[in-house]
């Protein structure tokens, strides 16, 4: 798949030839009923070629990058303009799809709306129809649809339709700017005021080739049926439906129903945001709420441990033993040791006393 990432115009218009080269030429995985029908491409007023990227969960966002280029009036391409698609769709869809896009102007009116605005709303004021598919589908089955747009789509290999309703072709004036050295408009690039640029050589080789391939059967076919007679009326295949049967109901959108769509989008984006931010918002909640919780039992469960058990154990302690110690020891071996004191005093200073009075009054009587 290629790159659906904007980049310079060089790159563009070199992904947008390889990406026209495998809708135009058969190869082992595109057979002859999956081409681009090579009139419509000799009568397209002008043609896109992107890279788009589409995801999303129930809504979807399609953006990508890609050229836009305009059939001259003396028949020649213009040169590029560099553009970018951007979309919104609904469905029940999940997942994501890269898709090379082909999508073919084939009124000068969708021409118009892109060079004039800068930007083309499909599905807006222009139809949109998937693309008839087939080398040998007849001029007159594809053009008589009214679609002013056709989508062709290159997705993991296959091709298929795809559908395009509410996607915006938008002008990337930065990219030509820089591409061009001058500050210039689409509607400039598309109307043929700037030479076709070198770079995107190899894609007008592919849209040539292919034309003239077509210019060269339509005559030689056309001077057959000359030589034998009239033609019969041209028939659909009978696996190809008319173009016409696959047209959408685009041209049934005016302005307002987009602006409708438009707010339907945003209001469910919206919506979406607010109940993620509702979803967070109740997670954290939980979480503070688990954390403040967490922290009060703790806090309490350590301030009880601290208090009951250590601040018990320590007042326990120098209460009970050491104040019991201290008032054991102090009251009984001090106590003690002045009663001690007191008693062998006492009886001292009465044996002091009687050895005195006894002696002296011995003497005395002796004498």
């Amino acid at each position: 798949m290629n790159n659906p990432i904007p980049s310079n115009m060089k790159s563009e218009a070199k992904k947008a030839a390889k990406i026209l080269r495998e809708f135009t030429e058969i190869s082992n995985r595109t057979g002859p009923d999956k081409l681009i029908p090579a009139n419509i491409l000799a009568k397209c007023q002008g043609l896109a070629i992107i890279t788009v990227i589409k995801a999303g969960f129930m809504i979807t966002a399609r953006g990508g990058s890609g050229i836009v280029i305009a059939r001259l009036a003396d028949g020649r391409w213009s040169a590029p303009s560099a553009i970018g698609i951007a979309g919104l769709g609904g469905g029940f869809e999940i997942g994501v799809e890269v898709s090379d896009l082909v999508v073919i102007l084939m009124q000068r009116r969708a021409v118009d709306s892109f060079s004039k605005g800068g930007n083309l709303t499909l599905g807006g004021n222009c139809t949109v129809a998937v693309g008839p598919m087939g080398r040998n589908v007849e001029a007159d089955v594809a053009l008589r649809s009214t679609a002013a747009v056709f989508t062709y789509c290159k997705s993991r290999g296959l091709f298929a339709g795809v559908s395009l309703e509410g996607s915006c072709l938008i002008e990337r004036k930065d990219t030509n700017r820089k591409f061009y050295s001058q500050d210039i408009r689409a509607s400039a690039i598309l109307n043929g005021d700037v030479e076709p640029p070198p770079e995107a050589d190899d894609l007008y080789c592919v849209l040539e080739s292919y034309t003239d391939k077509y210019t060269t059967e339509w005559t030689a076919k056309h001077l057959a049926q000359k030589a034998s007679g009239p033609p019969a009326r041209p028939r659909a295949p009978a696996t190809q439906r008319p173009a016409s049967t696959y047209r959408t109901e685009g041209n049934t959108h005016t302005l307002m129903h987009i602006y409708i769509y438009i707010y339907i989008y945003i209001y469910i984006y919206i919506y979406i945001y607010i109940y993620i931010y509702i979803y967070i918002y109740i997670y954290i909640y939980i979480y503070i709420y688990i954390y403040i919780y967490i922290y009060t039992h703790i806090h309490t469960y350590i301030h009880t441990y601290i208090h009951t058990y250590i601040h018990t154990y320590i007042h326990t302690y120098i209460h009970t033993y050491i104040h019991t110690y201290i008032h054991t020891y102090t009251h009984t071996h001090i106590h003690t040791y002045i009663h001690t004191y007191i008693y062998i005093y006492t009886h001292t200073h009465t044996h002091t006393h009687t050895y005195t009075h006894t002696h002296t009054h011995t003497h005395t009587h002796t004498q």
